[in-house]
């Protein structure tokens, strides 16, 4: 057992939490497959617009690694193939013509499964694409074998669903998932709770075959990354895999019953809505759907969350590995004399405003930055919420400056991405996305 506290850290004041109640939708006549989600994978469609497509067959695979393959989850008609600039491929939209569960494997035996049979069985199915690799956080790598392993049963990311919550008829389950997973590393299997055994679901810490991590509860602390930093760190060329508990608990009930599980349990939240809930409902399932007659004009849409999170259109789906959906305010409407009031309604990391005396408030907030970006003035604000240790107003120069070796020595490969240092800078410098562009470019250019 380990204890895991760390310097930095900050949690987020924003209101529009969920109500505790589950409702559960089905497949609906048209869904989604992300392929914007899956970091450094290179998708080559299989299938092309118009296309018949059966549940179980490949939508498109890895231009790396043939065997790493997104299969369709339902029998359905390629509908639209989604693109960005340069051809990006963001989701392949289907049209669901049968949505009757079907098998995609034969059920398998998971006490008795041995390493290279799992392995092959999480390809075959495309689950594989739940296990991602730190660091860059990439799709894991089949050839390779993790220093560690962790299952982080902590997501405090704003207005995430509360995985106490989610997780407390799954333990036995969840236990068989840790399992499988210590199967694929020689390593530990790191199992994060919170601190309190009175918020966490009974058996948990019980979990045999796992080495449990009690995390303080402060955002980030359930962030992969951050767990291995400070736990188990990483040598050079070393990896480590995570995967988180719902998309693990998928993986036991497809290869168990052999049928694809797509059903995850998310929060519909925010200020920019009124029925705020947890949703079961499939992965990549239409907004119109989860949002129901809300309306979305002059709102902003995130799959995962404020800090963290992608925008999405009216039009979108729900992501793969952000399981919420979160509805914000556009900060369009500027605000009269903003710099003489008192602040009492603003939260402020810096404790600038009035409402920094009214400590435990929630804020209503929209996607206002207050500002426009300007130079650095190292306040330091940023390294004081880097829960990593990183120096992120001299990280992000480097990072401008392409300086390979530069932002390497300053811990980039360390960095969490948990989007604090945007958050809290003075100067609106979109630090988090900086680093994040130059971490790509190192992966691209295979610079570690």
């Amino acid at each position: 057992m380990t204890n895991l506290d760390f310097s930095g850290g900050y949690d987020l004041p924003i209101a529009g939490r969920p109500v505790k109640t589950v409702e559960t939708i089905g497949v609906s006549n048209t869904m989604s497959v992300s392929a914007i989600d899956l970091h450094g994978l290179k998708p080559i469609m299989d299938k092309q617009e118009g296309e018949e497509v059966r549940a179980g067959e490949a939508l498109f695979h890895d231009k790396n690694d043939a065997r790493i393959k997104i299969i369709s989850p339902y029998n359905a008609v390629v509908k639209e193939i989604r693109r960005a600039e340069r051809r990006l491929l963001i989701e392949v939209v289907l049209e669901v013509k049968d949505k009757t569960p079907n098998k995609v494997i034969e059920p398998v035996n998971l006490e008795k499964i041995k390493e290279e049979e799992l392995v092959q069985a999480l390809l075959k199915t495309g689950l594989w694409r739940l296990i991602r690799q730190l660091p860059f956080n990439i799709v894991a790598d089949p050839e390779k074998r993790p220093k560690d392993i962790y299952v982080s049963c902590i997501d405090n990311e704003p207005l995430y669903p509360d995985l106490n919550f989610v997780l407390k008829d799954r333990i036995k389950d969840l236990a068989l998932g840790v399992q499988l997973m210590k199967k694929l590393t020689r390593g530990q299997v790191f199992l994060a709770s919170a601190p309190s055994e009175s918020e966490i679901p009974a058996g948990l810490r019980e979990i045999p075959g796992a080495h449990h991590i009690h995390a303080v509860s402060r955002y980030p602390s359930g962030n992969p990354q951050l767990q291995c930093y400070w736990v188990s760190p990483l040598r050079k060329n070393d990896v480590a895999w995570h995967v988180n508990p719902q998309d693990l608990l998928a993986i036991v009930d497809t290869l168990r019953s052999g049928i694809l599980c797509e059903d995850r349990v998310i929060t519909v939240c925010g200020t920019g809505i009124s029925n705020r809930r947890y949703v079961k409902a499939p992965l990549g399932s239409p907004l119109s759907t989860l949002l129901g007659k809300e309306s979305t004009d002059g709102m902003r849409i995130l799959a995962g969350g404020v800090l963290t999170g992608r925008q999405l259109k009216a039009d979108g789906f729900s992501g793969l590995y952000q399981h919420s959906v979160q509805v914000l305010p556009e900060g369009y409407e500027r605000e009269f004399l903003r710099f003489m009031r008192p602040g009492s309604d603003k939260p402020s990391y810096s404790r600038v405003f009035l409402s920094s005396l009214f400590g435990g408030s929630e804020y209503a907030m929209n996607t206002s930055i207050n500002g426009e970006e300007r130079a650095c003035v190292q306040c330091g604000a940023c390294e004081e919420v880097c829960p990593t240790e990183i120096l992120p107003q001299f990280l992000f120069k480097a990072a401008l400056a392409n300086d390979v070796e530069a932002v390497q020595e300053l811990g980039i490969l360390d960095c969490s991405n948990c989007g604090l240092c945007t958050y809290v800078c003075p100067s609106k410098i979109d630090l988090d996305g900086i680093i994040k562009t130059s971490a790509n470019e190192i992966l691209k250019e295979g610079l570690v």
